[in-house]
């Protein structure tokens, strides 16, 4: 377990980028935390660090948007997927997750992914995050393997 504090939503992507370089294809990532906690912005610095170029937004409404990235120089799909308006099981079943989960070509960055506890993979990476109360820039996040 690792526990982090940043101050910047560069420091939060720095951070990511970091992690970025321990992530292979077939990995998923749990993101928790509270809206505007930072789990975007870090999911846009592992996005960064994969180079993908474009915007990455979180898919709220969409449910799940797929890049293309690099990952030691081959080709990875990124699979970003936002759990927050899935109520059940069943929507999450409907939006085929398990298969996109078995995907061993792909990275798969999950927010909200407490709905969804049923389908996570047994080796994710969970990461959550928090605001820090006494000052709104700062985040602590703690990643756990």
């Amino acid at each position: 377990m690792e526990v982090s504090t940043t101050n910047s939503a560069i420091k939060t992507k720095e951070l990511a980028k970091k992690l970025a370089l321990t992530i292979r294809a077939g990995d998923t990532l749990l993101l928790f935390g509270e809206l505007g906690s930072g789990k975007t912005t870090f999911t846009q610095g592992l996005a960064e660090a994969w180079g993908v170029t474009g915007r990455v937004t979180s898919p709220t409404f969409t449910l799940h948007k797929t890049y293309v990235g690099a990952l030691r120089a081959q080709p990875v799909k990124i699979n970003h997927i936002d759990c927050y308006r899935i109520k059940n099981a069943v929507d999450a079943d409907s939006l085929g997750l398990k298969e996109v989960f078995d995907d061993p070509g792909a990275i798969n960055i999950v927010e909200w992914p407490e709905r969804i506890k049923n389908l996570w993979p047994t080796n994710a990476v969970k990461i959550s995050f928090e605001v820090d109360p006494s000052d709104d820039n700062k985040r602590l996040i703690e990643i756990k393997n």
